[in-house]
């Protein structure tokens, strides 16, 4: 009897790719990829579900693999593994996978968790805001910055995804204080990402030019060495 042929992952439909991920995780990043290439898949979303009720398919995994499959019946359990705190990049896997099954309509829902009350590990908001970025709302630097304020996000992650959304120049502007040193140091670190990600020395525009200027000279004020090297540079090229 002739031998069948071994069938690849394009030959798979959803329900047979998760279910060849739950049985080999290694193959989770391909497996994301063909599912995030096809209809999202209730039946493949219940499946997955389900192995993850039974323990056999682990919170990152179903999280990561439910984002991918991107049908709304999986967007509890995604919310349920980001406020687990189950670790192993679950968190910033769920908060995306949220983004994924309900776009626009998932925002509400993790700015609450970013802001909450609740006693989260700093990983759970963390993964809300994953998911808040890949909605990419008008609102994000604002409720970011609010976060930021608020000490529920770290400078890295609000200065890094402000940047990604390329804010004017008027809003740069709005988190320049000179009272409130975090608030400098989060504008330097927002300016700093965006002038490495652009070509044009002119941009941003001359007042944010003329504050950067202002806080290089301010001794008082912690800039990493890396950061404040590559602002001066900036400046000079202009």
């Amino acid at each position: 009897m002739p031998l069948r042929p071994k069938l690849s992952l394009s030959d798979l439909d959803a329900i047979a790719l998760v279910d060849a991920a739950i049985r080999n995780t290694g193959i989770f990043k391909q497996v994301g990829l063909r599912l995030e290439k096809m209809a999202p898949d209730e039946q493949a979303a219940k499946n997955l579900i389900a192995a993850f009720h039974d323990k056999r398919c682990a919170p990152w995994c179903t999280a990561f693999l439910l984002g991918c499959i991107g049908h709304p019946a999986g967007y509890q359990t995604a919310k349920d593994i980001l406020l687990s705190q189950a670790g192993q990049l679950s968190e910033s896997y769920a908060g995306v996978a949220m983004a994924q099954m309900r776009g626009v309509e998932a925002y509400d829902d993790l700015h609450q968790i970013l802001l909450s009350d609740q006693n989260y590990e700093r990983s759970v908001r963390e993964g809300a805001a994953y998911g808040m970025a890949h909605v990419a709302a008008t609102e994000l630097p604002d409720d970011f910055l609010a976060a930021y304020d608020l000490e529920r996000l770290s400078l890295s992650i609000v200065s890094w995804e402000a940047a990604k959304c390329e804010p004017q120049d008027e809003w740069l502007l709005s988190v320049f204080n000179g009272n409130k040193p975090r608030h400098n140091q989060l504008f330097c670190a927002i300016v700093a990402y965006m002038v490495s990600s652009n070509s044009n020395p002119c941009f941003p525009g001359n007042q944010i030019a003329a504050a950067v200027q202002t806080l290089l000279k301010d001794e008082s004020l912690f800039i990493p060495r890396r950061r404040r090297n590559q602002l001066q540079t900036w400046l000079e090229a202009r």
